[in-house]
């Protein structure tokens, strides 16, 4: 299930010291450092009750995505980008926020990306407008320094 393999490597990139391999409150900065790698433009939402700490190039379930770290509170979240192309429409169906365990995982699909974000049950409604009304799509291109 998508929803648990999505909490497993939020919880392990908890517990890493490393885990940012590109350190930036720049959402479009990171996108653009991994958008050779992904094979897909990912675009990445400013969350207004969370601060951008960076991102890394993540497999999961043996596809490619883009995961970053955002932090509110003292608490972390994780929002993963993927071609939404790659995933099974069955794993979109149903209520877009699922719980597992302690943890809330919600599924945000765009034409251009499917959006997932992990972050603990209380901490999800103060993200979820920024998230909902994110359009990637419609975001500008980034202008090269």
């Amino acid at each position: 299930m998508l929803a648990k393999a999505l909490v497993a490597d939020h919880v392990r990139y908890l517990g890493v010291p490393d885990a940012i391999q590109v350190a930036s409150n720049d959402p479009q900065q990171i996108a653009d450092s991994f958008g050779g790698r992904l094979g897909f433009a990912a675009k990445l939402p400013q969350l207004s009750n969370a601060s951008l700490l960076g991102g890394r190039f993540c497999w999961l379930r043996g596809h490619k995505a883009l995961l970053s770290f955002y932090e509110s509170r003292g608490k972390r979240l994780s929002l993963f980008v993927f071609n939404p192309q790659v995933l099974p429409s069955a794993e979109l169906r149903g209520d877009q926020c699922r719980s597992v365990g302690k943890y809330q995982v919600c599924l945000l699909p765009h034409d251009t990306e499917l959006l997932a974000m992990v972050a603990d049950k209380e901490e999800v409604r103060a993200f979820m407008h920024d998230l909902t009304t994110f359009q990637p799509e419609t975001q500008l291109p980034h202008a090269p320094n």
